[in-house]
């Protein structure tokens, strides 16, 4: 009777993975700076990248072809229930909607709309994306 009231504990245990939380006191120098860096440089948050490789029929990745299969993949991350519980605002609160989210994308320079590539050859998206890139008027969802 004894070891089943004292085992009533293992319901609230939890195992620790994060290596930061293991290995490093919580009181040391090194989690001072890792929070005094988190105001002004990410450092706790994890980046996803996802690389475009252009196919062999269409060997620019620039290719309205290609930067359609982009717009697939860009609306298969933003449409997860979660994601804008977990995406990173420059504000560091959470999203309150998805133009919240802060993102390094070239997508971005199409307004996130794939009717913008309709009609356009290579050259003239190419023109397109050269000049916002250029531009330094115009801000990303970065900063």
């Amino acid at each position: 009777m004894f070891v089943s009231v004292c085992s009533v504990g293992f319901v609230w245990f939890n195992s620790e993975n994060r290596t930061v939380k293991l290995f490093i006191p919580q009181s040391s120098q090194a989690i001072d700076d890792l929070d005094r860096a988190e105001k002004y440089f990410r450092v706790k948050n994890r980046e996803q990248i996802i690389l475009l490789v252009a196919s062999s029929e269409h060997p620019n990745v620039l290719a309205p072809h290609c930067l359609r299969q982009a717009f697939k993949a860009h609306h298969a991350v933003v449409e997860l229930e979660s994601y804008s519980e977990f995406c990173v605002t420059l504000s560091g609160d959470k999203a309150k909607k998805l133009e919240d989210c802060m993102m390094i994308n070239p997508l971005e320079f199409l307004q996130f709309k794939e009717s913008n590539l309709d009609g356009k050859k290579l050259n003239q998206v190419q023109e397109e994306i050269s000049r916002a890139y250029n531009s330094t008027s115009m801000l990303m969802r970065n900063g």
